[in-house]
Order: C-alpha cells, then structure tokens, then sequence
C-alpha cells in the first residue's frame, strides 16, 4: 500500500486520520488511494457535505419572506408586484460565499464523524466499512428534497442528522445484540413476512379510514419517509417485547416473537372493514378493540403457527388478499362514466334484459360476456342499476394483480420477488376484467408444467375457454399461447433437462391433453346456452369469420411514426421526450420479447435451460402473441393494455442480470466491483424515470384515500357531474318523446344511452365503426327502415362520433345518407344532438344509399375538433312597423384546400340542414338565403360547423326590402364573443350606441346560447359615471337557442343613449350577446358585445 507523505501545516490529528475516510492526504484529497472503497467513500462523503450545505443556505433563505419590496422609484414589474430584489441578491451572495466554504467544512467533519462511527464497530469495522458509511452520508442527500416537499428549517437541518446517526447506531447495535440477530435467522423468515402483512393491514386501514396520507405533506418522498418509519416500529416493538418478556417470565424471545406475530394476525381484517362500513366509525375503538383481542391471544396461545403454515398464510391468503383490497379500493365507485367504453357493456345488456339473442340480436365485438351478457345475468339477480355492472367490471379487474401474484409466486417461489412482480406489473398495465383470465391461464398453466400437477393444467384450459366467450381475442391468445407453450417447452427444453428429470415437468402429450380437456369443460356452459337459444352458427359466423375478416380495417391504427422526429430534430429535448413520455412504452414490449428470445435462443443452443428459463419461456410465448392487439389498435393505452405479462418478464431478466453481476461481483478486482456498483445504483433511478414510477404510486395512493369519498360522493368531479347531468337530461328527453317500447337509434358512439333510457336498439351494433362495411350498412338500413325508431341520436360532445378522427358519416356513409332523408334536427341536449322521424321522408332504394359508400381521401380524416359560428338572427319575413326583413349570406374558403361545412337553420321547432363542400378559395353568395336556400319563410338562427382552424369566412346581410333600408353588414358570432359563468370572462358590455337616434328607432337585445346546458343571464344599463339605472332584466336561454327582446329601453324603463353602457352577465351556462339598433327608415345597425372581465 503506497502512502503520500503529510505536510507539515496540518495538525496530528488530521494525519493520523485512516484512509477509509478518503482525508488522510488534506493537502491533495485526489491522491492515488490504495483502495476503491476509500474513493467511493471520499467521493459520498463530499456530495453529502454539498448536498448540507445547499440544505442550510435553503433554510436561511426561508427568513427572506419579512424582506421589505423594492422601493417603488418607478414602475416595473418588481414594483407592481411588490417583489423584494433584495431577496435575489442576497440569497445570491450567501450562496456563493458561504456554500462552497460551508461545503468543506462539513466534509472535514463528517470526516471525523464518519471515522469515529466506523471505530465504534471495533473487529467489524473492515466488514462494515461501506455500509457504514452510506448509511452516514445517504441522509444528507435528502437535505434539499426535505426543502422542496416540507419549507421547514427542522426537517432540513435536523432530520437528516438523526437519520445518519440512527441508521449507523441502529446498525451497530444489531452488530453488538445478538439476541436481535437471532430474530433474522432464516427460519424465522415466514413469521416476518406475516409480520410485514399486518403492519401493511394497519396502513391499509388508516388510508381507508381516515382518507388522508400518513404525512403531514402530500408528497411522495415524505410519504416514503413516514411508511418507512412506522414499518420500523412494528419490528421494534415487536422485538421489544420478546426481549423483555424472555428474562422476565423465562419464555424464549424467538418463541415469544413467534406466538405475538401468530396472535396478531386479526389485524388483517381491519382494511376489511373499511370497504363495507361506509363511512367507518370509531375506529380508534375499532383499533383498540383488535389490540385487545391480540394481546389476549398472545398470552393465550401456546403453540404459535409453524412456519410452513406461517409462510404459505401469508403468501397464499394474506398478501392476495391485501393485494386485492388495493387494487379495489384505488379503482371502485370511480364517478366518471364513460359512454363509449361502458356503454359498450350495458347498451348490449339493456337489451339482452329485453330478450335479445347474442350474436344474432347483439353483435358483440369483445366477447359474449364482456359485451352485455354477464352485467344482463347478475342485474336479473341484483337488480337492473348501472352499480351492477360497474361493480362486476371492478371485482373481476382487481382479481388481475392477486393473479399476477400468484404467477410471480410460481416463478420464483419468492415472497419479495413476487411482491415485485406485482409492482412492475402495476407500472406496466392497468386493471382489466379480460386480461385476468389469459394471466390466470399462464399461472395455472406454469404450475402444472413445473410441479407437473395434471389439475392445474386443467384448470388453465377451463379458465381459457372461459376467457373465449368473455373476451374471443384473450380466450385465443390464451388457447394458442398455451399450446405453443407446452410444445416448446417439450422441443427447446426436452434436450437441456434430459438428464435431469424432477426439473423436466410434465410430458408433453400429457400436459395438451389435460389442457384441451379443461378447455372442453371450460366452453361446454357456454356452447350449452348458444346452442339453447339457437344462434351457434351465428356465434361461429361472426366469431370465426366477420370479425376476423373486418378487425383490421374498422379497428386498426397504423403504428405511429417514432422515426421523422429524430431525422428533422434530432436534440436532447426530444429524446427526453421519446424516453419519458407514451413512445417509449410504445416499444418497450417489444425491446422485452426481443430481449428475452435473444437469451432463450443462446440458452437453448448451449442447452443450459433451467426452469426459470422455462418460465421465460412460457411467459415470452404469451406476451408475444398477445402483441396482436397492441400491434392491431397501435396506439399507448392498447399497448398498455398488451403489456400486463411484460413486468414478470422484466423480473426474471433483472434476476439472471443480478445473478451475473454477483458472479463478476465474486471474481472481480476493487475496481470492477465499484462498476457492478455504479450500474446497479443507476439503473434504479432510470428505472422510476422510465417506468413513471412517482406519478403512477401518487395516483395510486390518491385513489385509495378517496375510496370512502367517492362511495359517500362527497368528492366533486366536474367532468362526472357534467356527464351525469347529460345523461339524465338526454335519457328524460328520449322518454319524453318515446314510449317505453319504442326503439331509438344512436348513431354517436354513446350506446349507453339505450340502457338509461331503457329503449330498445332496432339493429345488433352498438358501434358505427363496427356496421361500416357494406353488407353491414345494409342491414343497418333494412332494419331502421324495418323498425322505424322515432328518435336518433347524431352527436357527442365527448366527440364519440369521430372515433379515431374518422366522422361517422364518413364511416358509414349509406347509414348516414339515410338518417339525412329520413330525420330532421330536433334539438340539441347537453352538446348532444337529438333527431326525429320526418313524417314526411320518403327513403330511397336502399341500392341508391349503397352506392354512396365509397373510400374517402385522406384529406376527410378530422384532424381537429368541430367548432361553430353562429348568426343568431337572420330569416326571410315579415317584421314590426310593416317592414320585411331579408338575409344575404356569403361564404368564402380562405384556404388552398377545399373545406367542408355543416349549415343548419333554425326556426322554432322547424330546422334544416344543408352540407356543402367549398373549393379552394372559392365564395358563395346567397340572397335571401332562408327563402332561396333553405326553402323557408321565416325568422331563425343559422349554426354553421366547421373544423377548428379551418373556418370559411361568413357574412350576413340584413336588410328591410319594405322600407329599402341601409342594410347591416353582421358577422358571425363564435365562442371568442361568448361570456360564461364563473369564469374570468363572465361579463360583456355593449357599446358604441348611436347617438341622435331618430324618433321612433328601436334597439333590439339578444342573447345566444353557445354552451352545453341552459344559459342564465342578466342585463341592466349603466351611465358612464357607472350607474346602474332602471330595471335589471333576468332570463334563461335554452341550449343553440336565442333570447331577444324588440326593444330593451321598454324592458329596462329607461332610455339609453350614446354615453351608456349595457351590460350582460353571465349568471348560469355559455351565451353570446349581442344588440341591433333598427331606424324608422329602414337602417339598421349591428352591435356585437365585448366580452370583459368580472363587474
């Protein structure tokens, strides 16, 4: 070992410090050091002095708050803030002067305190050396996130100093008790496994009781602290009190520890409670009350479980079970509804309750129970309630992860790497009622092949033809996912375990025979009860040959372009980007596949497959046939969706990389170890980073406080209440137009509104992209013709009606052709449009509505949201004073392309719609444009929708011909004009008056309703000394229709004059006002309203 000789200006005590702590050479502390621990240790103990440091300048800038501002000698954004510069400056100069000075001196002391905790170890200290000092300096590090989470000068300065000193005295102390390392001895492992799942039932029971975090700061980083805190204490004082009971009542301290964790395992009924007693009262004497009954059989209980039955209750009954609890408490009562997605399984079942037949009165696109059959049978048990169904999507989805548990405890036969299992599994997939039966075919199917347990590959099959008719496309990826399995298993890993047989499993032949038997089994009900209602050919028709057939091109999405980004821009911002966002979980299941077939494939050719390369095996063999959904519908959340086999896969390929790296660990030099080290602690921040770790346990603890929240509705959700209000007032205006048997037709993508209005769907499609093919547009028409539904529903404010961007009557272009001729616009209902029959409408042949289908050019994809422009008084008719009031209106296209326009007029209960498609740079003119255009003699307002960003420039002209007045010259009005409720425009102020207004002039006043639900507003006209004067006006507006009144000086009882001011407030809901000013002669002048801020 080579020494560096001290100068002679530093004191003896700074000499003679050991090179463990990285200081013995003061003058040069980047002297070549005899070993790698004494760098890493140097180099630990400078980023914890920085790190202090940091943490005490954030703790001294806390006392900048009482900083006087910046003296207001002029004005700036400073001064109008009253921001003190001061601030800036001096937390700048402390910075610099004190941090780096700050930073050395930490270091040199913890330097000496480092040595001095690492001499308290005595013989030891050689073996402790780098634990020790990690758990010295780890906590400093902590310093400034203390700053950002908590603000306060304890938490920064004082905790990470208990902590380090804790930690290393904890530590010593288990070196130093050798009483306490007994309680770690590897057969006492089952009872600290049980343990750890009463303590997590205590945790469980407070987040469900009390609804709040266990930190006084919402933050993850502090939750982590106190979680980890309270778990300490369960084992201290559990150990506390084996100690103390051996020497004081003679009884074994392990014995002890064994009969007080037996006793304690009525803890983990308390999450129970919390689920079913809502809201949880007493629960401190709830808590109480289990303590009693603990502590009573602690004393009572003589022979405490042994630690197979410990081990196998925690892992088979306990930790499921809290699993489960998790899973289902984070995910029920979830207060948004979705009316696409759901509606896909209570729209089918609404008329499955009416009688219908699956597949040939339903076309279920998931699967028989998935789509409507299942929520129909339990709601002929519970009860017809939306609760029913979302309850059995909650129940089933939950069984996922504990089913996930279970194949991790079959792999590895690990209780902390199936633990980890789960959590990968939770950050790589979400939820699913379907894709727990094919994970629950690979659990059961890799027991029976490793234990060669004839029933579990039995019970495999049956789940898997379950799974067929819950969900046909993970009933066949479970089918031929676990035949390939068995095969391959018996061709890649037949040779490499020949000499080998209790690892060999079970035969081949055997194993496919037992699975097609529970297969057999598993669809015998189902086929039973197709075959009972007479539609198993159907069932093999649309199974078999339509959907496969249609899949791709009604449902598919091309696979989106990961490449351009990089070749136009290639920087660091995008590829942070790719990596921490969707893209990168776009090809993070198949960068695993391939991984993991590049490893069997080497494995299988030197024929060293072991069972847990079989297990990969068969893992790889699932995920990758289940890739057909992601690589289908290729986009995040079916990727998502895809990936619920892909966290498993992770562990077993981060177990054979750990096995590696001890192996290089064993036989390598200081230096690769510090490597092996280093890739090690990288690897887990990159592995949150990637994964979205934070965000995804955040959102999962959020969820599970507000169980009890959500299930008493006292948590507000403005978006579930917005749908919910539409439900209601869209399901009360369908049965106040139709009677309860009559049918109704949607044709927006929202088939949950068949089973809250509970009326019948005339045809077998719930979803319009599903009846785009011709054959199936036909029988779409055959049978609305057929029916006759009285009610359509065209529109979804959710934009449901142009799923995937494509517009329904793009998607199906006859079926939309005959709605157009067959029904007129009715209203529209919270953002949803309503239409009915036209008594009058005379369909065409149905071949005239075929050949319209043609494939559109790419152009008709909606690449923005619709918006509308709105002329809310036009017409053709006859007015006050004997005049006769006309419309002019022009249409010019702006753009290069042609842009395609809806116009609806609308008079009362009277409307028209005319859709027209303008070229580039085209105009249109239209006199009289509702007499001429739209074939009416009226007065109304004219909605014109376009596409965001693609709007025609439109004008109107509004003319008395009678008089022959001076015509207006009106533009549109848009959602730019309109003032809404509650927000920071909710104000609008009509200006501009004309003065010396002849006798007899009128001014008209209106309001125009742009919002989704009813509009309250109100009116009232001040003086320019901001004075209100006479009356104040106060109504409500119907959704797309519009208030006015012919003269608002009469309503308000006052005469307004050029130096005035009206103002309209938006009480309730979205409105747009706006005024006329009408002469005697005929003139008439147009006034738009300026939006502004609250009075």
């Amino acid at each position: 070992m080579t020494t560096t000789r001290p100068s002679r200006r530093f004191s003896r005590r700074w000499i003679e410090l050991p090179r463990a702590t990285g200081c013995s050479a003061p003058a040069d502390t980047l002297a070549p050091m005899a070993r790698i621990y004494e760098r890493i240790t140097a180099a630990l103990l400078w980023i914890a002095a920085f790190c202090f440091a940091s943490g005490v300048f954030f703790s001294i800038t806390l006392l900048f708050r009482s900083l006087p501002p910046t003296p207001p000698v002029a004005i700036g954004v400073v001064t109008i803030e009253r921001y003190s510069k001061l601030k800036d400056y001096l937390g700048a100069a402390i910075f610099f002067l004190a941090v780096p000075p700050l930073t050395i001196w930490f270091r040199r002391i913890g330097a000496q305190l480092l040595e001095r905790e690492q001499r308290r170890f005595g013989r030891r200290r050689v073996q402790r050396q780098m634990p020790v000092a990690v758990l010295f300096t780890a906590p400093f590090l902590l310093s400034p996130l203390f700053y950002l989470t908590t603000g306060k000068a304890g938490w920064i300065l004082l905790l990470p100093v208990a902590i380090a000193f804790g930690a290393t005295r904890g530590l010593l102390f288990f070196d130093t008790r050798r009483w306490l390392r007994q309680f770690f001895r590897r057969e006492l492992s089952p009872y600290h496994a049980l343990l750890f799942c009463e303590a997590i039932s205590w945790f469980l029971f407070r987040y469900l009781v009390t609804g709040r975090r266990i930190a006084h700061f919402p933050t993850l980083f502090l939750e982590t602290v106190f979680v980890a805190i309270f778990l300490l204490l369960f084992w201290v004082v559990t150990f506390l009190i084996a100690h103390l009971t051996e020497p004081n009542f003679g009884i074994s301290a392990e014995d002890v520890f064994r009969r007080v964790v037996s006793a304690a395992l009525p803890m983990v009924i308390l999450p129970v409670l919390p689920l079913f007693v809502v809201p949880t009262r007493h629960s401190a004497a709830v808590m109480i009350a289990v303590l009693v009954i603990i502590a009573a059989l602690a004393l009572g209980l003589r022979n405490p479980i042994s630690p197979g039955v410990a081990r196998n209750v925690a892992a088979i009954v306990v930790i499921p079970l809290l699993i489960y609890l998790v899973s289902y408490a984070s995910t029920a009562h979830l207060l948004t509804i979705d009316l696409f997605h759901r509606g896909e399984s209570i729209g089918p079942a609404s008329d499955y309750l009416r009688g219908k037949a699956p597949y040939r009165g339903v076309f279920p696109l998931h699967g028989m129970l998935e789509d409507g059959l299942l929520d129909a049978w339990l709601m002929k048990l519970f009860g017809r309630s939306l609760d029913v169904a979302m309850t059995r999507t909650v129940v089933l989805g939950a069984f996922l992860s504990v089913a996930i548990w279970y194949l991790g405890l079959a792999i590895f036969e690990s209780i902390p790497l199936a633990l980890l299992t789960v959590a990968t599994a939770a950050w790589t997939t979400t939820e699913n009622n379907r894709t727990f039966f094919q994970v629950a075919v690979v659990a059961l199917l890799w027991i029976g092949l490793k234990r060669r347990s004839t029933v579990a590959v039995a019970l495999s099959g049956f789940f898997a033809g379950v799974a067929l008719f819950f969900s046909y496309e993970i009933g066949l990826y479970s089918i031929a996912g676990a035949l390939v399995s068995i095969a391959l298993c018996w061709l890649v890993c037949g040779p490499a375990l020949a000499g080998r047989p209790a690892e060999a499993g079970l035969h081949t032949m055997r194993a496919a025979l037992t699975f097609t038997v529970g297969l057999i089994v598993g669809c015998a009900p189902f086929v039973v009860y197709l075959i009972a209602r007479g539609v198993l050919p159907d069932f093999a028709t649309v199974s078999f040959v339509t959907i496969p057939r249609i899949i791709d091109a009604v449902w598919s999405l091309p696979f989106p372009d990961l490449v351009s980004t990089f070749r136009k821009n290639l920087n660091l911002h995008t590829l942070a980007e790719f990596v921490l966002f969707e893209k990168f979980h776009l090809i993070l299941s198949p960068l695993t596949i391939a991984v993991a077939a590049i490893y069997l494939i080497q494995r299988a050719l030197r024929r060293r497959m072991d069972t847990l390369d079989r297990a990969l095996l068969v893992l790889t063999v699932f995920a990758t046939i289940t890739q057909r959904t992601a690589f289908g519908r290729a986009e995040f959340r079916h990727q998502y969706f895809s990936a619920f086999l892909i966290g498993p896969m992770l562990v077993i390929l981060a177990v054979v990389a750990i096995g590696r790296l001890r192996q290089i660990w064993m036989e390598g030099d200081p230096g690769t170890r510090a490597f092996a080290s280093m890739v090690v602690l990288l690897a887990i921040p990159i592995f949150g980073v990637l994964f979205w770790v934070p965000d995804l346990i955040n959102a999962r603890i959020d969820d599970l406080v507000n169980y009890q929240r959500r299930v008493l509705h006292v948590q507000r959700d403005p978006y579930a209440e917005e749908v919910a209000f539409r439900i209601d007032q869209v399901s009360k205006t369908i049965r106040e137009f139709t009677r309860p048997n009559d049918s109704i037709f949607d044709f927006s993508n929202q088939p949950a509104f068949y089973f809250f209005a509970d009326r019948p769907n005339p045809t077998r499609f719930y979803q319009v992209p599903i009846m785009s093919p011709r054959a199936l547009q036909a029988e779409v028409i055959a049978a609305l013709q057929a029916a006759r539904p009285g009610l359509v529903i065209r529109t979804s404010p959710e934009n449901f009606d142009e799923f995937d961007g494509v517009p329904n009557a793009i998607r199906a272009q006859g079926v939309a052709a005959y709605l157009d001729d067959c029904y007129r616009y009715y209203r529209s209902v919270r953002g949803v449009q309503v239409w009915i029959r036209d008594p009058r409408a005379r369909p065409a042949p149905l071949q005239s509505y075929l050949r319209r289908i043609q494939l559109p050019d790419e152009k008709a994809l909606a690449a923005s949201e619709r918006a509308s422009m709105v002329f809310p008084l036009i017409g053709s008719a006859a007015g006050a004073s004997n005049s006769f009031w006309i419309s002019d209106l022009t249409l010019h296209n702006p753009f290069r392309d042609p842009i395609s326009v809806s116009l609806r007029f609308i008079a009362g209960q009277r409307s028209v719609d005319r859709n027209l498609t303008l070229a580039p740079r085209q105009t249109i003119r239209w006199p009289d444009v509702v007499r001429t255009y739209f074939g009416l003699q009226e007065i109304g307002t004219l909605w014109i929708e376009h596409r965001e960003g693609r709007a025609p420039v439109a004008l109107v002209q509004n003319s008395d011909i009678a008089h022959e007045g001076r015509a207006s010259l009106e533009p549109p009005l848009t959602v730019r004009d309109a003032i809404t409720a509650g927000s920071e425009v909710a104000e609008a102020t009509i200006v501009g008056i004309p003065a010396h207004r002849a006798l007899g002039s009128r001014m008209n006043v209106g309001v125009i309703n742009l919002g989704r639900i009813p509009a309250t507003f109100r009116i009232s006209a001040w003086t320019r000394g901001n004075v209100r004067v006479g009356r104040t006006i106060e109504s409500g507006v119907p959704e797309e229709e519009v208030w006015w009144t012919n003269d608002i000086e009469r309503e308000l009882g006052t005469a307004v004059d050029e130096t005035m001011t009206l103002r309209v407030t938006a009480i309730a809901g979205t409105g747009a006002p706006f005024a006329t000013v009408v002469e005697p002669d005929g003139d008439s002048h147009f006034l738009a309203a300026v939006p502004s801020g609250q009075p």
